[in-house]
């Protein structure tokens, strides 16, 4: 026989030292507390995801190559990405070269769905980085230029 008295919340049984409990009564009040914490568990409005949860620990990826001077270059990405910022490791982002008379851009980026830099082009698991062999109205896409160091940071 179920108690007379119930928890607030999920209306639980309170035994009485006089109440006889049934094993009827503890497996509803088990019911009660499977679907009650198994609703909230799985509540993704108000608890992480999986993935959600390695995004909060490790919110950064990062990887480097070495430029070979191609006109194109797929770099493969580590993890899965939103956004990338490509530098060029110990040069400017960007450096006047006065013998062509154009601006030599190391650095590039990417957000995906919101667009990107000059020279690259991005999915959520591999971009593609540009070289130019000549200026384009003044610049010059340079994140593969031959036996520079290039750094990849992915956000997640």
């Amino acid at each position: 026989m179920p108690s007379a008295n119930k928890t607030e919340r999920l209306g639980l049984n309170l035994w009485e030292g006089t109440d006889r409990p049934q094993r009827n009564d503890f497996n509803s009040d088990n019911a009660i507390i499977e679907q009650v914490l198994g609703d909230h568990m799985e509540d993704t409005d108000i608890h992480l995801t999986s993935d959600e949860k390695t995004r909060v620990k490790r919110p950064m990826v990062t990887v480097s190559y070495l430029g070979d001077g191609e006109a194109e270059r797929v770099v493969t990405l580590p993890a899965v990405v939103t956004s990338v910022i490509i530098f060029c490791d110990s040069t400017p982002c960007a450096v006047m070269d006065s013998a062509t008379d154009c601006v030599r851009n190391y650095m590039g980026f990417s957000m995906y769905g919101a667009g990107s830099s000059a020279g690259v082009d991005f999915t959520l698991s591999s971009l593609t980085v540009t070289q130019d062999a000549e200026a384009t109205n003044g610049a010059m896409t340079c994140l593969n230029e031959d036996s520079k160091t290039y750094r990849v940071i992915g956000f997640r």
